[in-house]
């Protein structure tokens, strides 16, 4: 519209989604009047950092508080309302209504963007009103956990939920010297990964002091702290943390009337916009498209919402011109001195999308072995087994975890096979890698896989089914002493040339070593010696003890 005709766009919601909306407007339309409203006391604050500001890894409050309404003001004159609570739209007048230190106003819109959010889920707790619990979603919310925290008698806490927020306030905890049980309703912690990344999570936890209760719930509190879990257990705790995921916030829309799809996020088009052409929505409220499957997804993540904000500023004041087209859910955590980091589909995913998949796990340095300080990363690829495409993939260990799965949700976006994989030139010095990367060589495992130069039977698969596999373990004395596994025979690889006659051959055989690169030479020295039908069991002994949760000294 024109100057004297400014477009009058109101934004719902000032973290994250709505923020970077209002923010891109006014880049955008230097005459737009534009009017955001946050129900909570502050806008544009680093939700993400909330935790690690409990844990005491950022020391000041204040660096989380990104953007004042006065900032706003200054900057871009964008009218920021804090503490005001929408309470109705009417989509025929074209009016919001909200309430803002007791008093109601209404202001019009031509153009209204909703980024709200998720709400916390607070699973059902007999007596819940008897312990101090909390949720953490804004800057009130973890004040007051901090205060909870200084007046903790008892220096223990419960959390419950083992995703990403759980985890993060799981460790905040005990960075603060509390006691910590971290409860979890599924039968692992983080439940969308697959099994074995969420076992090496845990084992992290547990590591650095927090006990950790899978398919478990709280059932009930008690005065003074007492909680009974469903296992009969009880402990005494100063609070409760709940952290069980998030529902979207569509209150606001559904009394609007918009659409709400089966995910119980509001339905949006590639423009981010809902069933009313005027109304556009955002984030983790927002039903998008998982951009392999093209199926609805809510993905409750900062990045797609500000990405999100940022196309739909764009196309309610110049017009639907900008497509999202999904999100992959490409996510990091942090879990004490670990990283772990996935993107695209895991394999439990790929079975419930109906989508072929198969997949490779590989251990290797995050830098070369010979710098001082290498440390181990297991890298998992998942993939198509009909043209090669790449998947997902997932990954757990040092610094430099995550900058894989950035190469790998890059090579996701472009399309890109086993094989581009394989011959991607990736930077190398001794700090920083090895001149093949682990990228390229789980490429390599992966091709080798699929033509047949190097089958391979996954972790899980060798589990279900070792009684029908001839297990030659190829590992020195010391390791299959120090980590035992059930074996047929027990060949070094650097004798078995010599013991090819010891080897059994009524069953299909799967080798074994520690990573999976030793077993690897040993199937190709078996497999150019008449003996057919081996495969090299994936990841070695140590995918095997992450996907049965065995202990590693």
């Amino acid at each position: 519209m024109t100057k004297n005709n400014p477009t009058k766009l109101v934004i719902v919601g000032g973290v994250a989604g709505g923020a970077t909306a209002a923010g891109r407007a006014r880049r955008l339309d230097e005459n737009a009047e534009i009017t955001l409203l946050e129900a909570s006391g502050h806008i544009s604050f680093a939700n993400c950092g909330l935790p690690y500001h409990i844990g005491g890894d950022i020391e000041k409050r204040e660096a989380l508080l990104l953007r004042t309404p006065q900032d706003f003001w200054n900057r871009y004159r964008i009218k920021a309302l804090v503490n005001a609570r929408v309470t109705r739209v009417d989509r025929t007048k074209k009016i919001v209504s909200y309430i803002q230190d007791n008093t109601p106003h209404e202001i019009p819109y031509d153009k209204l963007i909703l980024s709200q959010g998720g709400e916390p889920m607070q699973p059902p707790i007999t007596g819940i009103e008897n312990i101090a619990h909390f949720s953490l979603r804004n800057v009130e919310d973890m004040d007051a956990i901090i205060a909870a925290i200084e007046k903790s008698q008892h220096r223990h806490a419960a959390v419950v939920g083992g995703g990403f927020i759980g985890i993060e306030v799981a460790e905040a905890l005990r960075h603060r010297d509390l006691k910590v049980t971290l409860v979890e309703f599924a039968p692992q912690v983080m439940p969308n990964l697959d099994r074995e990344f969420a076992n090496l999570a845990e084992r992290e936890l547990e590591k650095n002091g927090v006990k950790v209760l899978t398919a478990t719930t709280i059932q009930s509190a008690a005065p003074g702290g007492l909680i009974t879990f469903s296992n009969g257990a009880t402990e005494t705790v100063d609070f409760i943390v709940f952290a069980a995921g998030v529902k979207p916030e569509t209150g606001l829309a559904r009394a609007m009337g918009l659409e709400i799809g089966k995910t119980g996020g509001v339905v949006v088009n590639d423009f981010m916009q809902t069933s009313d052409a005027d109304i556009y929505a955002v984030g983790d409220m927002a039903e998008i498209q998982n951009r392999i499957t093209h199926l609805p997804a809510r993905i409750a993540l900062a990045g797609p919402a500000n990405r999100q904000g940022r196309l739909a500023a764009e196309n309610a004041l110049l017009g639907n011109r900008c497509r999202y087209r999904g999100a992959l859910g490409s996510a990091v955590i942090k879990i004490f001195d670990k990283t772990l980091a996935f993107t695209g589909l895991t394999e439990k995913a790929s079975e419930q999308a109906k989508i072929a998949a198969q997949a490779v796990t590989i251990h290797g340095n995050n830098h070369a072995g010979y710098y001082p300080g290498a440390e181990r990363i297991t890298l998992k690829l998942v993939f198509s087994p009909i043209d090669g495409r790449i998947l997902g993939a997932q990954a757990f260990g040092a610094e430099g975890t995550e900058k894989r799965i950035d190469v790998i949700a890059t090579a996701i976006i472009g399309w890109l096979t086993v094989d581009d994989l394989a011959g991607l030139d990736l930077t190398y010095a001794p700090p920083y890698s090895a001149a093949n990367d682990l990228v390229n060589i789980a490429a390599f495992q992966a091709m080798n896989h699929r033509n047949g130069f190097s089958p391979v039977v996954a972790p899980a698969e060798f589990s279900a089914k070792c009684d029908a596999y001839c297990v030659v373990d190829v590992r020195n004395p010391n390791e299959i002493k120090n980590f035992p596994q059930a074996s047929a025979c027990q060949i070094s690889v650097d004798t078995l040339r010599e013991n090819l006659d010891k080897i059994p051959k009524e069953k299909p055989i799967a080798i074994l070593c520690q990573s999976g690169q030793r077993s690897y030479i040993a199937q190709r020295v078996l497999k150019q010696s008449g003996f057919e039908n081996v495969f090299n069991i994936c990841g070695g002994y140590l995918a095997v003890a992450a996907d049965q949760k065995m202990e590693l000294k």
